[in-house]
């Protein structure tokens, strides 16, 4: 499993930075349009209790993530291992 950090505001007004888990590409398809695995996870607001719906897909060249099915904008990094996943694969 990859890691995202993600970042939105909250309808209540309060700023939720997170770190998601993402699912690791199928490596078994022949073509990146079909490398596409979804994960979905919830986050709550601390502040307001408001359950946030996240939806992240990860391909062989890019990773999206959407909140609430696209209706709250979000920014997000690229995937990355964690730095004990990293000290596996050495």
């Amino acid at each position: 499993m990859m890691l995202m950090d993600i970042s939105f505001l909250c309808e209540c007004g309060e700023q939720i930075e997170e770190t998601i888990d993402v699912p690791m590409p199928n490596f078994a398809a022949e073509k990146n349009k079909d490398s596409g695995v979804e994960n979905f996870d919830q986050i709550c607001c601390k502040s307001c209790n408001t359950q946030h719906e996240v939806y992240v897909v990860n391909t062989f060249d890019r990773a999206d993530c959407s909140v609430n099915y696209g209706g709250t904008d979000v920014n997000y990094g690229m995937p990355y291992f964690s730095e004990s996943d990293e000290d596996e694969l050495a």
